[in-house]
């Protein structure tokens, strides 16, 4: 009987002790707030004469990151304009786009506008918010400013 409460105790201590050391984890900043800036799509470059050229198309963008809810507007001709919920750590944020259309089964490049759906590779400072997607034939780039 006394072994379990001495066991106890020490898984209490233990538990204790490890929350007054310091981290020297860099605390992750909120991305909340509006972000504006511009999308890009860039595709697989083309060879002129041993030049690359990259097919780009570029459009203005906004979005809005509130609590979990996130919502893009601006420009909708390439990029549609997309809302639902995400979820992000230090280095990935996942949108999940309640705009797409239920039951499909097309890939997401195969829609006929993009949307802000899937995990993405992200960076915040506080300020300058990116975000970068790639496959093997697109790459898309969001560089957004708070």
């Amino acid at each position: 009987m006394m072994r379990i409460r001495l066991g106890g105790a020490l898984a209490l201590i233990a538990a204790l002790a490890t929350g007054c050391l310091k981290s020297n984890e860099t605390p992750i900043v909120q991305p909340q707030g509006t972000f504006t800036g511009i999308f890009y799509k860039l595709r697989n470059p083309r060879y002129v004469n041993a030049k690359q050229i990259w097919d780009t198309t570029k459009i203005n963008l906004s979005l809005q990151l509130s609590g979990n809810n996130f919502a893009v507007t601006g420009d909708t001709t390439l990029h549609a304009g997309s809302k639902g919920l995400f979820g992000y750590n230090s280095a990935y944020i996942e949108f999940q786009d309640n705009t797409i259309p239920a039951g499909n089964t097309k890939p997401l490049t195969a829609l006929p506008k993009i949307h802000l759906a899937g995990t993405y590779p992200y960076q915040y400072d506080g300020s300058i918010f990116r975000l970068k997607a790639w496959n093997d034939t697109l790459v898309y780039f969001y560089d957004l400013k708070k």
